[in-house]
């Protein structure tokens, strides 16, 4: 949900900045969308050798890195802070 805002914001997709620079780290810190984000991330994630990931919620472990499994390993657990490495 987005609260109302006077200014508008310029959002981007993966694919768009992917675009824009060559990326070997991703961080993402989404504040809970990281289940959605991460759950439609076959497109662009083949493309990223590093992945951070700031984990938020209850069940953000289980929901949001499942998406990732046989694609990337968790190499780094650390609070609320995952990162993660191709296959």
């Amino acid at each position: 949900m987005v609260e109302d805002q006077s200014d508008p914001v310029e959002a981007y997709s993966i694919l768009d900045l992917e675009g824009r620079a060559g990326i070997d780290l991703r961080k993402l810190d989404i504040e809970r969308a990281e289940e959605v984000v991460l759950r439609h991330c076959r497109d662009w994630i083949a493309s990223v050798r590093v992945l951070a990931v700031e984990l938020h919620g209850e069940r953000p472990t289980t929901l949001s890195l499942q998406a990732l499994k046989g694609v990337m390993r968790q190499v780094v657990g650390q609070g609320e802070i995952a990162v993660l490495v191709r296959s």
